[in-house]
Order: C-alpha cells, then structure tokens, then sequence
C-alpha cells in the first residue's frame, strides 16, 4: 500500500511538472508573439531620419555624460524630445467613417471607370483627416481630405485608366499619418478592397445560319452507327438492334427482318483555340487584338447556343498536361475570365495547346485558331496538324495595322484581320470555313 502511495505521487508530480512546462512554451511563445508584433509596429513607424536620430541622441547622452560635455548632453536630450513630439503628434486623429466604392466594377477597355471613397465623422469637432492614399493596380492616387464637421461627409471620385485589359484591385484606403520632421509616420488602413474587371474589346459577329457560323445538322463523317440522321444502307437485324428502325418494306421483300444503318453525324461544336505564347506575337497591341477577336466569335456563340469550348496556351508545367479552358456558360463568365488572361514566353506554343486539345477536338466540328502574325501560315499549318483529321479547321490571323483577306491555303481557311472592326465582313464572307 505504501508503495503504491509513493508511486501515484510521483506521478502526480511528474504530470504537474508536464503541465508546467506546457504553460511555460504557451506563455514564452505568446510573450514571443507580442515582442514581434511590438517589433514590427515599431519598423513600421520609426522611419530612416527617426533611427537616425534616436541613435544620434543616445550617442549624444553618453558622450556628454561621458566627457562631461554639456552641448552634447544638451543636444541628446533635444533630440528625445523631437522623437517624444513627434509620438505626441501621431497620438489619436481617429477617422469616422469610411467607405470605397466602385460603382461598375466591369467596364471595357477605354471606358470611363471611377471609385469613390466617402469619409464622415460623428465626433463633436471638426477636425482635419490629411491626406488619404488609394492604391489602384500598381498605382497610388492621392486624396487631401478638408476637415470634415459633425454628421458631415465628404465623397471624392477618383478616375480609374482602363488603357489596358486586366483585372485591377483597388484599395485598401489608407491614411499616412506623420510628423512635421518626418521622425515618425503611422499607416492606417481605413477600408477593404475591391476589384474592377477591364474587359476585352468586341464587336458584334452575325448570328449562326451565315458566314463562319453556318452548320446546321451536322456533316457525316464515316463511322457507322445504328441511329442518326444521315441514312446509309440496310443490312440484316441483328440481336440488340432498336426495333423502331427495321424497314418493313424491305424486310417484306426479302423474308428477313432488315434495319436501317445511319452515318454517325458529327453535331456542331465549336472549340476556340487563343494562342497565349508571345513568340506568336509582333507586338502587345497584336495580342490584344487576338484575344478581342477570339472573345467576339466565343459571345457570338454563346448567344446562338452553340456547344462550344474556348482554350488558352498554359504555362508550362502548370497544366499537367491538360487543356486549359476558360468558362463559357454565359457571355459575361468568359469575357470576365478573358480579362486575367497574359502573354508569355513560358507558354505553350499554339501547336502544343492544339495537341492537348486534339482528344476533346474529336467531337468538335470547327476548331479556330486565334494568333498573331508572327506566327505564319506555317506556325498554323503546324498546329492543325496537331487536331484530328476530320475536323474543320480555320485560323484568324492578327496582324495588327495590316490588310484584310480570306484565303485558303493547303485546305486551311485563314482569315486576316488587321482590326477588329475587319472580322464581322470577313467572317461573313467566310462561308467555306464552316462548311
């Protein structure tokens, strides 16, 4: 029984211990946490002239205390006083409220885009807010706020260039807080963000049952199916075929249950391929266009409700080997989509994104292959290769500034376009690429 007294406080003691250094890690991690939020709070606010001289008055101090040199002494503690005014300084200018705004947050490029950032006070005084900072994109506009009454707001409308397509984040406000001598400065975030979408550029494309877009059942293609629309011969019943398509007459004649056969009919889809690998591009403005003519046939489409899948050239090594495709539920998802997409060196090549794409172009009838002039007939010619054989394949061309023209060469239809305004004519006059 004693023994077994000695054993359980023993281990009572040895969890208690266990229990202490538990707490002990907790506590040293959390005294650790805040010496580093302290640090950086302190990085944050001190600038370059404020080390400066907070080294330069402790120099002072121990020199003049030192060498018993009252100028230095003098001189130290001026300039803690500097640094204790300046933390006076950055002491309270609480804000009221403060909003962002972007009231179109989808706009086309060169269309006119604003955010507006609102501020109030509820505070009894009137007091001044400075200046407030908004970071858009990768730039930074400046607001000077006036001060701001009881129950007032003020509401300031900050243009927003949309010179380029992107996807723009806007904000957060921020208020930079600082002394007169630029000892100590304190940025205070004031709102979240927001995102404003620069789409493409399109144009409108006439509707399918004309030009690039007329297909219409479908072409027949040779695989051999025992329902569809194009009829091929009849041939004997056999188990497992469907009832409904036996031809009476003919089995009357012969004695002998025969069924229709039927040519499989490829159905119409379309798959747009965007050539994303700046060596298929003169210039940026080229790649713009590119990416606006292939969002113009990808709406059109969507619009008259035809299957469809639109491709970009992924980085490589990215996809892992798969197709990427952008959204094509509505016009407004791929167009939203469209605005993220880059030109890069580290892209796949148009005739690499053509091979990804060759399995799903099996039950495609029309592939367009969107690139730049840059790439050439041959860089095209290359990439069609790539995609089965029985699928029509046409290629839109941008040479930026160029002549228009449609031709077809070694069977592969082309279209150039030197701008944008071009493709609506050509792709209507373009009969034979979808035929």
């Amino acid at each position: 029984m004693i023994e077994a007294t000695g054993r359980s406080d023993h281990e009572s003691q040895e969890g208690a211990l266990a229990v202490a250094i538990t707490r002990a890690l907790a506590w040293a991690r959390d005294v650790a946490g805040a010496i580093g939020r302290v640090r950086t709070a302190i990085n944050g606010t001190i600038t370059s002239t404020g080390w400066a001289v907070a080294g330069g008055s402790i120099a002072a101090l121990i020199i003049g205390s030192g060498l018993g040199w009252r100028e230095f002494t003098i001189l130290g503690w001026a300039l803690l006083c500097a640094l204790l005014v300046a933390a006076i300084w950055l002491i309270g200018g609480r804000l009221g409220q403060v909003s962002l705004e972007v009231p179109n947050t989808r706009v086309v490029v060169g269309e006119t885009a604003t955010a507006v950032v609102a501020t109030g006070r509820r505070l009894w005084r009137r007091i001044g807010l400075g200046s407030i900072e908004l970071p858009v994109g990768s730039a930074t506009a400046a607001l000077s706020v006036a001060h701001v009454a009881r129950s007032a707001q003020t509401r300031q409308e900050i243009a927003i260039s949309t010179d380029h397509r992107g996807v723009l984040t806007i904000g957060p406000a921020r208020r930079v807080q600082a002394d007169p001598l630029g000892l100590l400065s304190r940025v205070v975030e004031l709102t979240g963000t927001a995102q404003l979408l620069v789409r493409p550029r399109i144009v409108a494309i006439q509707p399918r049952g004309s030009g690039l877009f007329r297909d219409l059942d479908g072409d027949p293609t040779p695989n051999l199916t025992p329902s569809d629309i194009a009829f091929h011969a009849l041939r004997e019943y056999q188990a497992g075929d469907d009832r409904r398509h036996i031809h009476w007459r003919s089995s009357a004649k012969t004695g002998r249950f025969m069924v229709r056969q039927f040519e499989e009919t490829r159905r119409s889809k379309l798959m747009v391929i965007l050539d994303c690998a700046s060596s298929g591009y003169a210039s940026s403005d080229e790649f713009e266009l590119a990416v606006s003519a292939a969002a113009s046939i990808g709406v059109r489409a969507i619009l008259d409700g035809r299957s469809m899948s639109f491709a970009v050239s992924s980085r490589r090594g990215d996809s892992g080997g798969k197709l990427v495709t952008l959204p094509t539920f509505t016009p407004d998802r791929l167009l939203d989509a469209l605005c993220d997409v880059r030109v890069g060196t580290d892209n796949l090549g148009l005739a690499d994104t053509a091979a990804l794409a060759a399995a799903e172009a099996s039950t495609t009838s029309l592939v367009l292959l969107v690139t730049g002039a840059a790439r050439g007939v041959e860089g095209a010619r290359a990439a069609a290769v790539a995609l089965p054989a029985g699928v029509a394949v046409g290629v839109v061309l941008c040479d930026q500034g160029g002549e228009t023209a449609a031709k077809t060469v070694a069977g592969l239809n082309i279209l150039r376009i030197g701008y944008l305004e071009d493709l609506p004519a050509l792709t209507a006059r373009a009969n034979s690429v979808a035929s």
